[in-house]
């Protein structure tokens, strides 16, 4: 992945480098996501929706606002791709990521259970 485009993607500056849901930890600086400690297959574009999502908890983010972010201003497909890319989220990290559907609008990834590079304990 180029610079320009890691750096599209990147969290928001307060935003913690891994973070914990339940037995799913997305890392967002090895760009990585593990469920239950193994490492699990995304492609591309799930890793880098699930990133921007993680990146941004707590905020309903419009499937408008998820494509130009994550497929960039030039895509020329329809806001559905993005109903598409997190049902496939949803199959391979199952019922723990706390993604909830506001219909006709967007997405909302809830808090995570635990940031990693906070130090705290639970």
């Amino acid at each position: 992945m180029s610079s320009a485009v890691a750096e599209a993607y990147a969290p928001s500056e307060v935003a913690a480098e891994s973070v914990q849901f339940g037995s799913i930890a997305i890392d967002r600086v090895a760009y990585s996501v593990t469920l239950g400690g193994a490492p699990v297959s995304l492609t591309a574009r799930e890793l880098s929706l699930l990133v921007y999502l993680s990146g941004r908890t707590g905020r309903l983010l419009s499937r408008e606002e998820l494509v130009s972010q994550v497929w960039g201003p030039r895509y020329g497909g329809g806001s559905r791709t993005v109903d598409i890319h997190v049902s496939r989220l949803r199959r391979k990290l199952g019922q723990e990521l706390p993604l909830v559907t506001l219909r006709r609008v967007g997405y909302r990834l809830d808090a995570p259970v635990s940031k990693a590079n906070e130090g705290t304990e639970k």
